[in-house]
């Protein structure tokens, strides 16, 4: 039993050896260019929305300032009201 290995077949491995660890760096760097681009998107997609969120509670503020001056001038023209009906009774 010959248990030597031929040039040629060592040659044949080395080579399958060599293409496979290019393609494994050449998956792990499509791999590294993609999580890249997601985490760009994503960035963006966050400022996005951050601007978007100050804008909505710069919206609320408002809308609560406004809703807090129509209660105020509501309880007014209710006083207002009730005095008259006094005055007309």
């Amino acid at each position: 039993m010959d248990t030597f290995v031929s040039l040629t077949q060592l040659d044949h491995i080395l080579d399958t050896t060599v293409h496979a660890i290019e393609d494994g760096k050449n998956e792990i760097f499509g791999l590294s260019e993609k999580a890249h681009k997601d985490i760009m998107s994503i960035d963006t997609e966050y400022t996005i929305l951050q601007a978007r969120l100050r804008s909505l509670i710069a919206e609320v503020d408002d809308l609560e300032a406004l809703e807090k001056n129509s209660r105020k001038k509501l309880a007014e023209l209710s006083k207002i009201r009730l005095i008259f009906r006094r005055r007309s009774s």
